[in-house]
């Protein structure tokens, strides 16, 4: 669970439908812990809110180096209906940047499914 991104029972449906097919594990990168562990092929970095710290982006880092899988659900921000919204501010686009791929500060909106933010 890295920097208080969304843990397994938090995505709800996708995990369940994750579980279905695959063995799903949370794992912590802690400063004792600094690496993630071989058998895993496939990483998901579920919305992080806050920046990654050294041993996570190190962590990350190595592990897509060597081949393996990350996918990462970013967002830019965060929206509230009563609140409006707020910038989350996240450092993706360091690990993204060497791998060409950047998180932009953009908002999809359906206007079908809400009314007003």
């Amino acid at each position: 669970n890295a920097s208080g991104s969304k843990t397994i029972d938090q995505l709800g449906f996708f995990a369940g439908e994750l579980q279905k097919q695959f063995t799903v594990v949370p794992i912590t990168i802690t400063k004792e812990s600094p690496k993630i562990n071989d058998s895993i092929q496939t990483l998901i970095l579920a919305a992080p809110l806050q920046p990654l710290d050294e041993n996570n982006m190190n962590a990350l880092k190595e592990f897509v180096g060597k081949g393996k899988n990350l996918i990462i659900f970013g967002d830019s921000y965060v929206i509230n209906s009563q609140l409006g919204s707020s910038a989350i501010n996240h450092n993706l686009n360091d690990l993204l940047g060497s791998l060409g791929v950047t998180i932009n500060k953009d908002i999809a909106f359906d206007l079908r499914s809400y009314s007003r933010l």
